[in-house]
């Protein structure tokens, strides 16, 4: 940690960097052996189920996507552990007292809200809706529909109310594209499965079927994708298999209900739900940063060493933090220009040393236009 301290604090004085919102987010990275010591097996983000994994946790400033530090935790540690001792790290560490936190959503439940609330930060995240309060506040929620948006086709409410034990900042928001695709893919899905599945049940029901695990094997493979919209009833008389198929209609409604719709939650009673939702959004800068650090190292497939480990994650990571910091030259040069665009572009400039007893000599490549706008504006020029 001193070494990341002390390049956040250089960083502090040189760019201005500010602490009042920080993105915290978390990845995985996958082993092809067996031999790290805090690999374990865990829900894997790289969809590599079966390898085991450690876990990196990230804090980012809002500002350029400056990674603030990061965390190494073996592959099994749940989401709200790693949450805990982030802000330990950012107390103690980094002496943050005042911050707004934003989070993922899955990174906390409804029941695991009371840590953050001792932090003092206020915080934003997102919330399942899978969790049961969580989704009675977003069939509860009404105005959605109304043209009035927050961000391009997406609307949004937000409420002051009780939840999880204290008064908080609901924001339920609707993405109006998403909720159509959603729709019409389920729509498609049910409407071919009840075809199939009627047509299935007309054949066993006047057949004789006598192997009850076959019907059910054809019945499930129909089923799939939709099974919790359609009830089945597999029975047997007089020998012979028998099946039913009725769609449930009440589950299909509260599908369409909660179609595109999610719960942001912010302990901030007065900020606007346009910020709250502005600041969730921004959050996508991270992954992002988690992609920039896989690029340049995070994905150590041959190191197996825990200092290894972390030396690779290490260089991850000051890749990124070069990459922030050519994003902050870039804004304040006027360059509306990506860091990775502008590193494509400056890839191609060489400098060749000539060097003999009596002098040395350099020359450098003649610079592309892009290029050459790019090395004049950050005034590098005097470097080549």
């Amino acid at each position: 940690m001193p070494i990341k301290k002390d390049l956040v604090e250089k960083l502090k004085d040189l760019f201005d960097i500010k602490l009042d919102a920080l993105f915290y987010d978390i990845t995985s990275t996958y082993f092809e052996g067996n031999n790290c010591i805090i690999a374990r097996l865990g829900y894997s983000r790289d969809k590599k189920n079966g390898k085991k994994q450690i876990l990196v946790g990230l804090v980012v400033t809002r500002e350029y996507r400056f990674p603030l530090f990061y965390s190494v935790f073996e592959g099994s540690t749940s989401d709200m552990t790693t949450v805990s001792d982030t802000l330990k790290t950012l107390q103690e560490e980094f002496k943050v007292e005042k911050t707004l936190l934003v989070m993922d959503r899955g990174m906390m439940r409804p029941e695991n809200l009371e840590e953050l609330d001792g932090s003092g930060f206020d915080y934003v995240c997102g919330l399942k809706k899978g969790e049961k309060a969580v989704k009675k506040v977003i069939l509860e929620a009404e105005g959605l529909e109304d043209e009035d948006r927050v961000r391009e086709d997406m609307s949004a409410v937000d409420m002051v109310r009780e939840f999880a034990g204290k008064r908080r900042k609901l924001v339920v928001y609707k993405n109006h594209k998403q909720a159509k695709e959603l729709k019409e893919e389920r729509d498609i899905k049910l409407s071919r499965a009840m075809k199939e599945l009627n047509e299935y049940a007309a054949k066993v029901n006047t057949g004789n079927y006598k192997k009850v695990e076959k019907v059910v094997a054809k019945v499930r493979k129909l089923k799939k994708g939709v099974s919790k919209f359609i009830k089945t009833d597999i029975t047997v008389k007089k020998g012979r298999v028998r099946l039913l198929v009725k769609k449930l209609d009440d589950r299909v409604k509260e599908a369409e209900k909660l179609d595109g719709k999610y719960l942001l939650l912010c302990t901030d009673l007065g900020l606007p739900k346009e910020d709250v939702i502005s600041a969730y959004f921004d959050k996508d800068g991270i992954e992002k940063a988690f992609r920039s650090m896989k690029q340049h190292g995070l994905r150590p497939v041959r190191s197996w060493t825990l200092n290894r480990v972390k030396a690779s994650i290490f260089i991850g990571y000051l890749g990124q933090l070069l990459l922030s910091t050519l994003h902050y030259m870039l804004d304040k040069a006027g360059l509306k220009i990506t860091p990775e665009r502008a590193l494509g572009y400056l890839k191609w400039q060489k400098k060749v040393v000539l060097e003999s007893e009596e002098t040395v000599v350099e020359k450098t490549s003649v610079p592309e236009l892009e290029a050459r706008e790019i090395i004049e504006k950050l005034e590098t020029a005097k470097l080549l």
